[in-house]
């Protein structure tokens, strides 16, 4: 599947290449005639504003926004908020492991006196991490590089 983000003044958006094309049919490397299918807030994304997609091992696709976190398994829309276990809902960033665990980077929350701007998401819960004042930064962790996947 191919994705196409959108992030512009007035059109915001998940733009997926998926059936019949506007304004004209789009040819993938199979000849299958593809369009593109927008999924908005209204259609179950946590919000329009889009930081980041990733895909885990079982195909859905994970959606970072600034209100939460979203998951599309193709049919299905869930999603994950400060009320789900995520530290923020200002999410930047998120890296999908080869096993499935999703990593998350925020602009962070407190829970007691720690600061928590990454969270783990592993067997269905979100679990927020103390993250050191040096790491934290003015707006949270913005973004996660990956160097090497050990599987």
């Amino acid at each position: 599947m191919w994705i196409l983000i959108v992030l512009s003044r007035g059109l915001c958006g998940i733009w997926l290449l998926c059936g019949f094309c506007w304004p004209e049919k789009v040819w993938a490397e199979d000849n299958i005639a593809r369009a593109w299918t927008t999924f908005r807030q209204e259609d179950g994304l946590a919000h329009n504003v889009v930081t980041a997609v990733t895909q885990t091992p079982d195909g859905a696709m994970w959606f970072s926004t600034f209100d939460g976190i979203s998951r599309y398994d193709g049919r299905n829309w869930q999603t994950f908020s400060t009320q789900d276990g995520l530290p923020g809902n200002m999410v930047w960033d998120l890296v999908a492991e080869p096993n499935g665990v999703i990593w998350a980077a925020m602009s962070g929350g407190f829970v007691g006196d720690a600061k928590q701007a990454i969270a783990r998401y592993a067997n269905g819960k979100w679990k927020g991490l103390d993250t050191p004042e040096a790491l934290f930064g003015r707006f949270g962790i913005r973004k996660f590089f990956v160097s090497s996947l050990n599987q």
